[in-house]
This record gives C-alpha cells, structure tokens and sequence, in this order.
C-alpha cells in the first residue's frame, strides 16, 4: 500500500512541475495562429438569385450580397469596428434607381476570425429596385451589375528575430540564436508580411522589411477611402502605413521616412532601425508589425432587362 502511495505522490508531483514548465501564453498563441492565418479579407458573393439573370422591367430588380469577413481584423475583443461601405455600379442611373441608393454602410460589428469565432463574421445587404424605365426603341438592357466593397483593414505580424550584441565576435561561446533572415506565411489579412532581413550595426540593427498583396484585390491609401471606389487615381492606390516596435522601444529612422510603404506590382518595402544592447548574451523576441491601408474589391453578375410586352 504505500509503495503505490508513493507512486501516485511521483505523478501528481511531476504533472505539477509539467504544468508550471509550460508558458501561461503557450494556449493562447496556438489559438492566435489557427486564426491569424489566410489571405483573404472581406470576401463578396451575390445571393442565389439576387440578382436574377433575366427580369421584365415592370418586376423588382433585388440584389443580395453576401459579406463574410474571412481575415483576423478586427478583433471581437479589440475594441475597434470595421469601417467600409458597399457600392453598386456598373448601371446607367436613368435606366435602373435603387430604393437604398447606391451604397450602404457595411455592419460595424462584422469581425474577423478569433478564438471564439474561427469562421469570421458573416453579413448581408440587400438593395431594391422599384423602378426600372427603359426608353422606348429599347427592347432589352443588359448592364453588368458592379459590387464594390471599401474598407479599412489591418495586418499584424510577429516574426521571431535574433539579436545578437556581438554577432560577429570570435569568442567561443554558446549561443540560444544566430541572425538570419525570417520568411513568414499569411497573417489573416490581403495584405502580407512576407520576409525580414536582419543587418546588425555599430550601435543599431537594420531590418528591411517586405510587405505584399496577396487577396486579390487593390490596396487603396486609408486616407483616401472616401474617394474609393470611383474617384481614385493612381497616386491614392497600393500605399501601406507601417508601425513597429521591438522590446517595447519603436522602430526608428524608417526610409520611406512617412512610414508608408508604396507598393509597386503588389511588393514593397520599408528599412527601420532599432537599438542594439551594448553587451549581453543572443536571445529572441517578437518584432512586432502593423500595416494599416484600405482596401477594395468587386464581384460581379450580368442581369438582362426586357421589355414588357404590351
């Protein structure tokens, strides 16, 4: 009896020290990186049937689309809303007037994927037209039916980097890291983190980092969103704001020095620099990445409007 009391008292003791060896934030990061993963922001898609492919002009033209919110931002426990708003285009306004207008806002409350929500948010909007006026000497009209979603989003990355006080020191000793470069997958976002060079200096360290549009749709500049999606030119597209911070200290001297990333052929870049520890032992930390930027994209269906036979 108590040699299978001390036998139990072994196992309680080394589960207990087992537990207390695992990192408290250990869960929580494995459930971050299930969810922070993906290229795809705000994804569109017309309902069935909404619209139709062929109506008279006396019915009602009804549109129905699906928003679903397949990235990581934002955050249900963030505090922040998505902002944005859906357009209709791609329709000659004398011919076809929707009830709604021909934009609405998108739902604020639409999150991104988390721990509580591994799908993302889902919404829909809907938009009616009552009236449809075909001249006459017009039998039939087909526009190609335009929806346009606009809207802020975000990107944050973590890549894991090595800093090294005496990289290049011919002292024997033993080492946790070594610098090199990082290459990273998709964070839950169109727009990517997608590689981090790490230089190390006399007194600081340089990292020159690679930032890419993977969704599929245009990277619009966020202070430009209010012009999106038919009052923008070339110099409001692909521009990225950038922010970062290593060991709680910000990133300094970025070139380009706005802190704006432009994008040409979807890549870009950006080189910051921080401090580097006088002395010291190698160790890791998270270099911690933010991109901000706008961001649109379109579906779109053909709809034929005939006449009513009189």
């Amino acid at each position: 009896m108590n040699k299978r009391i001390g036998v139990i008292t072994l196992i309680v003791v080394f589960l207990l020290v087992a537990g207390q060896a695992c990192p408290r934030g250990g869960r929580e990061d494995v459930v971050e990186s299930r969810y922070r993963v993906g290229s795809e922001g705000l994804v569109l898609d017309f309902m069935r049937n909404m619209p139709p492919t062929k109506i008279y002009d006396l019915d009602e033209l009804r549109i129905g689309v699906e928003i679903s919110n397949r990235g990581a931002y934002p955050d249900s426990a963030g505090g922040k809303d998505l902002v944005g708003k859906l357009y209709l285009r791609g329709f000659d306004p004398n011919y076809i007037v929707f009830d709604e207008g021909d934009w609405q806002e998108i739902d604020r409350r639409l999150f991104g994927k988390d721990q509580y929500n591994p799908e993302g948010g889902y919404g829909l909007i809907s938009f009616t037209s009552s009236t449809i006026e075909l001249p006459g000497g017009i039998e039939s009209y087909r526009p190609t039916l335009l929806a346009t979603a606009c809207y802020e989003y975000q990107t944050i990355a973590n890549p894991v980097v090595c800093i090294d006080p005496n990289p290049y020191s011919t002292e024997v000793r033993e080492r946790v890291c070594t610098i090199h470069d990082v290459s990273l997958g998709s964070q839950g976002a169109p727009v990517a983190v997608t590689r981090v060079e790490e230089a190390v200096m006399k007194d600081k360290i340089q990292f020159k980092i690679y930032v890419q549009n993977v969704g599929g749709g245009l990277v619009v500049d966020i202070d430009q969103l209010n012009s999106c999606p038919g009052n923008l030119d070339y110099t409001n597209l692909n521009k990225v704001d950038f922010s970062g911070e290593i060991s709680g200290e910000a990133l300094f001297d970025c070139r380009p020095d706005d802190y704006e990333i432009d994008l040409y052929d979807n890549s870009g870049f950006i080189i910051c620099y921080a401090s580097k520890p006088a002395s010291g032992d190698a160790y890791e930390t998270p270099l911690k990445i933010q991109l901000d930027y706008g961001y649109m994209s379109s579906i779109s269906r053909q709809v034929e409007i005939v006449k009513t036979p009189e």
